[in-house]
């Protein structure tokens, strides 16, 4: 007799055999495929041989799944199921395609796909209302069965679409069931209702009860009914119940932490329960319930990352979650160490702001106060304030250097730092080592604290062997790393992709795509675009034009390759969003050309339409763009038709929102540089690479990493089941890159800088020769953190032991020999004892504060030192232009403040006009017609704006000011008391010029994230009570719509202030319902219906709070009620709490009206309560 053991091994090695060695069932696959994507060829599979096996696989490779999750022969058959059911949805006639997109969706999410079963079932907005394919109804005792087995059909929907709340809702009596004579559907209909009415309350609120129980009831009463195809749908779904109870959140989490504990319950329900949107409650319809993890975020979490104190590299494709394993880990420190902070360390400002947008949206519901810094090595004191009181700061590796410099003592608390995009470190340049030898600071800071303080470093990008390195690094191990887990040979990735090049025939008329990737090689697209010729008539020039698109050069013999991505992704967008990456900004803006030329063919030729995909339309970053470039913008005009430009020579505000619309989905198409590669989250079906070559004559060009961070936003998970990614493949040399880059093996291993110089000089026989270039390299990779460390370890003297032991916690050390160590700690060790060449050990203190070079801090000081009457004279006057004219002066001498690829030393100075209209707040318009009288290359100028005023002077301001202060008073410990002592337009003046405004107060709404400059000055306006940064913090974090009444902004502006301030939880703790909650009710005096009600209260009447969905403004919105009579508003900072509770936990509330103000009209107190 068989046993079940002997059975499970005798169907796994079925379907092994299937999976490896069935030729004839992958060729039909491969056909299928290729039919789907339209390739033109003679096919020869069978639909139903196809089908055939699909049920095989499904059937047994679930059944496998249902005794061990993990099985990977079960989930690579109920996969490859779930592909067939896929490609017979898109191009069978035979079989019907709402059941075959529920089969499909049913496979891949059991299969542990769940993102891509979202993305498919989503196509099949409402299942039929019966299902005349499978059911004939000819009597009543049928319509009623029919009636049921479509809603059954219609719960697995809901379920597989993660619609929790409408599935929910999906209840109702079993009507007229009785009056089947088959016993079995009665008791199948209402044990599954019951099961699913349980499961959605376990989903949404953890209540535990019997769901797999009457599941289970169910499927054996539906195995006695005679419906094959409701019990093979079934069968299926029995098995996905099972794996549920091994990856829902509930259960997972709560084998590591106690769900219970209130932070826990609530962020669990906000992620189950999806309620709220941007800006108020979502409707039931749009409400997608998170409910469980991920298999690479399961991996992560029962590594044991909830239980331990170790550090972490997380190691996983892009889309995979890896941010939702931070987001957890966050959590966890915060809970089980109260009293602490977390930093994420974001390498751009873009992912910063990211990273900021998706944390708050949970985070601050849960009390916890999330704050960025946009900044880098510039003092803004007003900053540091919120940044103090964060419970996660999110920055850069410039802003955190920085506190580390300036505030020290603000480490002393960190549990946990998370570093995002890390495998910058590796990248060429100075930035990189400042990354590493920050790291290897906070290391050495962290070492000394009484708690041990975790590290979670995070890439995509990265090698095995580099992660065992940078676990090493962080963690004295090699194999603490979470790293996506390994299925059937393949790394799992929840989304797939289609990997191949574009070519044109030989008569240079028409083109094909041939597909390269391991799954899908040797297939073809035919025929995909052709060359066209257009004739019309152009009335701008009253003449008729013959044009070809895209375009040919026959002198040269080729395409015009930015026309070619264009026609490709004009072909392609109807199937999603695109993105065409070029590797340089000229070639941007020639692509952008490449569309306004189609879309002028394409208007003005008879015959011939724009897809309504490119219809003009309005959004946030066509606005911008007006504002920084003009209307007549090629860049401009492209955002009109939904077409993106995104490089670094664009405004950072526009840049931004760029890339919100195109994430929102405004966009059709992004045409972007490696500026998009940084770690930001885009929805994109497409990716188009028009070349690789940053310069083609020198053969320079963007790395293989690089080329995969932005190869992995192709196929984003939730958006699509796979991505595209297309190569023009024009000649020989194109091929051979193609190869090169498509092979993950050749990505380029993440090293430390000082691995590089000594690979470069040592390692290629370049010394002795180059030995004083090999000691200025590692001098300027080494010297400005350096000085910091010794400063802040309080070394006497850095002998080559003591760097040693410092340099012991870098990177370097780990994937250095120790003959290589030797060489560089002997050079950093000179680096060392030429800054305490220095005697006065205050000034080493004050230059080891400004991240500069040595020998800038010394012209700084010589420049004090020179014109110190001069500069006493302007800090008297607090006149900051004289001060910028001054420093402009002296930053001609500092390597730090100039860029020698961008504008000549000479031409500071001649800017010192446009540096004054910027920092003044004048309109774009004035700045563009200062500096093209200076210039000729207007796109310069915002560069010179983001590099320059938002980076470089700013720090170059902050560094001055700081040996200043040294030089005024030379006493360490008051220099930054000194600072703070300057005149108000002094101390303020880095961030005058980084935002462009003089207002102090515009500075800081500029910093907390407010988008228009002119925005921030009319804000400026309206706060008119004493200073004080903590009171105005507070006062932002719950401003109201009637604050904003009388300073004329668009609606726009309004929700950008009200969406910021909502976001910032400045010191708002949770409230304690055991306490008095004592508030005043707001609001009275601007509403009509508010006051006459007021006019009915007395002192002892009892009010009830009720939530106002309707307001637009305020998200967490709760009115007071007297008598089905409202009264006025609950404060924000108490709203935004009691809001979770009654949305979350249905808890109710009323108040009482303690005092009736009769010296101050429209003024009541009242206390607050659980009802």
């Amino acid at each position: 007799m068989i046993n079940k053991e002997n059975y499970l091994n005798n169907k796994r090695n079925q379907l092994e055999t299937i999976l490896l060695e069935d030729s004839k069932l992958f060729s039909f696959i491969n056909q299928l495929v290729a039919k789907r994507i339209n390739v033109e060829f003679n096919s020869k599979y069978s639909e139903s041989y196809l089908w055939r096996h699909a049920l095989f696989l499904s059937s047994k490779g679930s059944f496998l799944l249902k005794n061990n999750s993990k099985d990977e022969i079960g989930i690579q058959s109920v996969k490859t199921a779930a592909e067939i059911y896929e490609n017979l949805y898109y191009t069978s006639k035979k079989y019907e395609k709402g059941y075959l997109l529920i089969l499909s969706s049913l496979c891949y999410d059991i299969a542990g796909y769940q993102a891509n079963a979202k993305c498919l079932i989503d196509k099949y907005h409402e299942l039929d209302s019966n299902l005349e394919n499978y059911y004939s109804f000819e009597n009543h005792e049928e319509d009623v069965i029919g009636i049921y087995e479509n809603k059954v059909l219609k719960i697995i929907q809901l379920f597989l679409q993660q619609k929790i709340s409408m599935l929910s809702a999906e209840k109702g009596k079993i009507e007229h069931i009785s009056e089947t004579k088959n016993i079995n559907y009665y008791y199948f209909f209402e044990d599954f209702l019951k099961s699913m009415d349980y499961l959605s309350k376990f989903i949404l609120k953890g209540e535990e009860n019997n769901y797999k129980e009457y599941i289970n009831k169910s499927y054996e009463n539906i195995l006695y009914s005679g419906n094959v195809t409701l019990s093979h749908l079934l069968n299926l779904f029995n098995t996905r119940i099972s794996l549920f109870q091994q990856r829902n959140i509930w259960d997972v989490l709560n084998r590591y932490v106690d769900t219970n504990n209130i932070i826990w319950n609530k962020y669990i329900k906000l992620l189950t329960m999806d309620i709220y949107g941007k800006n108020g409650l979502k409707p039931i319809q749009e409400r997608i319930s998170r409910f469980e993890f991920w298999q690479s975020q399961l991996k992560a979490i029962n590594k044991g990352i909830l239980l331990d104190e170790d550090s972490y590299i997380l190691q996983m494709p892009t889309s995979a979650g890896k941010t939702f394993v931070a987001e957890t880990m966050i959590i966890n420190s915060l809970v089980n160490n109260p009293d602490t902070k977390c930093i994420y360390i974001a390498p751009f400002k873009s992912l910063a702001f990211e990273v900021y947008e998706n944390f708050s949206n949970n985070l601050n519901k849960l009390g916890f106060n999330v704050s960025k810094s946009s900044g880098d090595y510039e003092i803004d004191e007003y900053e540091f304030q919120w940044m103090k009181n964060a419970d996660i700061l999110i920055a850069t590796p410039e802003k955190i250097d920085l506190l580390y410099r300036i505030r020290p003592e603000f480490f002393k608390d960190i549990s946990l730092v998370v570093i995002d995009e890390g495998h910058i470190i590796g990248n060429d340049g100075l930035r990189s080592s400042l990354f590493e030898l920050l790291i290897t600071k906070l290391k050495i800071k962290f070492r000394k604290n009484i708690l041990k303080t975790r590290f979670l470093f995070i890439s995509a990008v990265m090698s095995d062997n580099d992660s065992k390195e940078f676990s090493q690094w962080f963690s004295n191990e090699t194999q603490n790393i979470l790293s996506s887990p390994k299925i059937f040979g393949k790394e799992w990735e929840p989304t797939r992709k289609l990997i191949g090049y574009f070519e044109w025939n030989r008569s240079h008329t028409k083109g094909r795509i041939k597909y390269i990737d391991k799954d899908n090689n040797n297939l073809f697209l035919q025929n995909i675009i052709e060359k066209r010729k257009y004739k019309y008539y152009f009335k701008p020039t009253k003449g008729t034009r013959n044009r070809e698109f895209p375009s040919y050069n026959y002198k040269e013999k080729k395409f015009h390759r930015g026309d070619t991505c264009v026609e490709l992704a004009y072909k392609f967008v109807d199937e999603g969003n695109i993105l065409i990456f070029v590797p340089t900004t000229t070639l941007a803006k020639s692509a952008a050309n490449s569309f306004l030329r189609l879309f002028e063919y394409k208007k003005y030729t008879t015959g011939e339409t724009i897809k309504k995909n490119f219809e003009e339309r309005h959004s946030a970053s066509l606005e911008m763009a007006k504002s920084w470039l003009g209307e007549t913008h090629p860049i401009t005009e492209c955002l009109k038709y939904g077409i993106g430009v995104h490089h670094g020579r664009l405004s950072e505000p526009l840049r931004n929102a760029i890339e919100k619309d195109f994430r929102m989905k405004n966009l059709e198409v992004l045409i972007a540089t490696n500026t998009i590669g940084q770690g930001l989250n885009f929805p994109i079906k497409t990716l188009i690479i028009h070349s690789l070559d940053i310069n083609r004559q020198t053969r320079e060009r963007i790395n293989v990493r690089d080329f995969w961070n932005i190869a992995g936003r192709a196929g984003r998970a939730n958006h699509e089941t796979e991505g595209q990614i297309i190569f023009l493949n024009f000649n020989d040399y194109d091929k051979s890159i193609i190869y090169k880059y498509t092979n993950k093996n050749n990505m380029e291993f993440v090293k430390s800088q000082f691995f590089r110089i000594i690979y470069e000089y040592i390692i290629k026989g370049r010394l002795p020769e180059y030995f004083l270039d090999f000691e200025n390299e590692i001098k300027n990779h080494v010297e400005p953190s350096l000085l910091n460390i010794l400063v802040e370890e309080s070394v006497e003297t850095p002998t080559e032991e003591i760097i040693k032991e410092i340099m012991g916690f870098s990177l370097f050390n780990i994937q250095l020999s120790n003959k290589y160590l030797n060489i560089v700690n002997k050079s950093i060790t000179k680096v060392g004892k030429n800054f305490y060449e220095l005697d006065d050990k205050n000034l080493r203190n004050i230059y080891s504060k400004t991240g500069l070079h040595l020998e800038s801090c010394l012209l700084i000081s010589k420049f004090i030192k020179d014109y110190f009457d001069e500069i006493d004279d302007i800090l008297n006057a607090d006149d900051y232009e004289s001060l910028l004219k001054f420093i402009s002066e002296l930053f001609v001498e500092i390597d730090e403040m100039n860029d020698e690829n961008f504008i000549e030393d000479e031409n500071i100075v001649r800017l010192f006009k446009f540096i004054i209209s910027w920092v003044n707040g004048d309109e774009i318009d004035s700045l563009k017609s200062i500096w093209n009288d200076i210039f000729e290359n207007e796109d310069n100028m915002h560069k010179y704006i983001n590099d320059f005023l938002s980076y470089r002077y700013p720090w170059g301001i902050t560094s001055f000011l700081l040996i200043l202060s040294y030089h005024i008073d030379e006493k360490a410990e008051k220099i930054y008391q000194q600072f703070r002592t300057f005149p108000t337009n002094i101390k303020n003046l880095s961030s005058y010029i980084k935002y462009g405004l003089n207002n102090p107060l515009a500075c800081i709404y500029k910093n907390l994230g407010i988008n228009n400059r002119l925005t921030c000055m009319k804000l400026s306006n309206i706060y008119n009570k004493e200073f004080n940064i903590e009171k105005f913090l507070k006062w932002f974090s719950n401003i109201t719509v009637d604050d904003l009444k009388d300073i004329n902004l668009t609606n726009y502006e309004i929700q950008n202030v009200l969406d910021t301030s909502q976001k910032f939880n400045y010191d708002n703790k949770p409230l304690d319902f055991n306490e008095e909650i004592i508030c005043d009710i707001k609001g009275i005096y601007y509403n009509e219906e508010f006051r006459k009600t007021y006019e009915k209260i007395e002192v002892g009447d009892l009010l009830e709070l009720e939530r106002d969905f309707d307001n637009e403004y305020d998200i967490n919105s709760i009115k007071f009620r007297y008598n089905n009579e409202y009264l006025g508003f609950v404060p924000r900072e108490i709203a935004k709490f009691i809001a979770v509770e009654i949305d979350l936990n249905d808890m109710n509330f009323e108040a009482i009206v303690l005092d009736k103000s009769s010296t101050e009209k429209f003024k009541i107190k009242t206390e607050i309560f659980i009802k």
